[in-house]
C-alpha cells in the first residue's frame, strides 16, 4: 500500500509548516506521496520537504471545503488509500506506519492526539475515547479528524460530494462512511501532536467563554443540516440529538442561564471531545430545564 498522506496550507498554520515538514520527512515509513493543498498562503522554498509533491492550488471562489473536494477526487483515483494531517500538527514517527497497517484491516482509522500548546510544549493532555459505539457517539461528537484519520479510497469515494459551505469537513466525512457501513477504528495510541490556539474552532480544552459555546452550538446545528437529509442507518440518533442541541439553543439564549452552563462545563474536565461543549448531557439540568 503505498498511500497519499494530504494536508492544506493554510495562512494561520504558516509559522508552523517547517515544523510540520520536519516531522513528515522523519516518518519511519517513506512509502506514501505527499500532497498538498494551498489555500491562499504564499510559500517559501524551504518549506518543502520532498522533492515530488503534488500541489493544488485554491481557484477564485474556492472555499475550504471545495477546495479539499477537488484534492479528494483527484486522490481518489490514484490511491488505495489516505492519510489525513494538518500542517499546523506534529506527526510522530509512527504516524504513517500505523495507519498504513490499520487500513489493511479497518476501512476508517483514527489515532489518538497528544496535546500542545501554540509553542509546541507539551500540554499533559491526550485527545482520546474509549467509546466504540459509533452510531450514537457520532451523532453526538467527533474524534476522527482531518489531522489524525485515514481511509481507504474505496470507502473516501463513498462519502463524496460534499456542500462547498460545509465547515465540518472531518465530522461529515466520518457519519458519511459509517452511513455506508464502513469499519471504524480508534488508535488510543497518540500518533499525532495536535496544537491548541486561544480560540480553536473545534475547542477541546477548558476554559470555555459563552461566546465559544454559541459558535460551537451554531457549528453543530449547521452539521445536522448537512447529514441528515442523508443519513440512514443511525438516523434516529441523529434526529434526537439534533432536537436536544435545539433545545439547548433555546436554553442559552437566555444569558443566566449560559453563564451558568459555562461555569459548570468549565469544572468538569480538561479535555473534552470534538463538539461535547454543545449540550453537554453531564449539564442536562441545566439546559433541558
Amino acid at each position: 500500500m503505498k498511500p497519499a498522506l494530504y494536508t492544506t496550507f493554510y495562512p494561520a498554520a504558516k509559522p508552523y509548516l517547517q515544523t510540520w515538514a520536519d516531522s513528515v520527512a522523519t516518518q519511519t515509513d517513506q512509502e506514501f506521496d505527499l500532497w498538498i493543498a494551498v489555500d491562499n498562503v504564499s510559500l517559501d522554498d524551504w518549506l518543502r520537504p520532498r522533492d515530488a509533491i503534488h500541489w493544488l492550488y485554491a481557484e477564485p471562489g474556492d472555499t475550504p471545503a471545495s477546495l479539499r473536494q477537488a484534492a479528494f477526487e483527484e486522490i481518489i483515483q490514484a490511491y488505495d488509500a489516505v492519510i489525513f494531517v494538518d500542517s499546523d500538527d506534529v506527526l510522530l514517527p509512527e504516524r504513517v506506519a500505523t495507519a498504513k497497517e490499520a487500513l489493511k484491516s479497518y476501512d476508517v482509522y483514527g489515532c489518538a492526539l497528544e496535546l500542545i500548546d501554540v509553542g509546541g510544549q507539551r500540554l499533559g493532555h491526550t485527545f482520546t475515547s474509549t467509546r466504540t459505539d459509533w452510531s450514537e457517539f457520532l451523532s453526538k461528537y467527533n474524534i476522527f479528524g482531518l489531522s489524525n484519520t485515514a481511509y481507504r479510497t474505496e470507502t473516501l469515494v463513498n462519502c463524496l460530494p460534499f456542500p462547498s459551505d460545509t465547515v465540518m469537513v472531518d465530522w461529515l466525512l466520518v457519519t458519511n462512511a459509517l452511513q455506508n457501513n464502513a469499519h471504524l477504528y480508534f488508535d488510543q495510541t497518540p500518533h499525532m501532536l495536535y496544537r491548541q490556539y486561544q480560540d480553536n474552532t473545534a475547542k477541546v480544552i477548558a476554559p470555555y467563554t459563552p461566546e465559544q459555546i454559541v459558535r460551537a452550538t451554531n457549528l453543530v446545528l449547521e452539521h445536522y443540516t448537512k447529514v441528515l437529509p442523508s443519513s440512514l442507518t443511525f438516523h434516529q440518533h441523529l434526529q434526537q440529538r439534533q432536537k436536544d442541541v435545539q433545545h439547548f439553543t433555546a436554553s442559552i439564549a437566555d444569558k443566566e442561564t449560559l453563564a451558568r452552563y459555562t461555569k459548570a462545563l468549565n469544572a468538569l474536565k480538561p479535555v473534552f471531545l470534538w463538539w461535547e461543549c454543545v449540550a453537554n448531557e453531564e449539564l442536562a439540568s441545566i439546559w433541558k430545564r
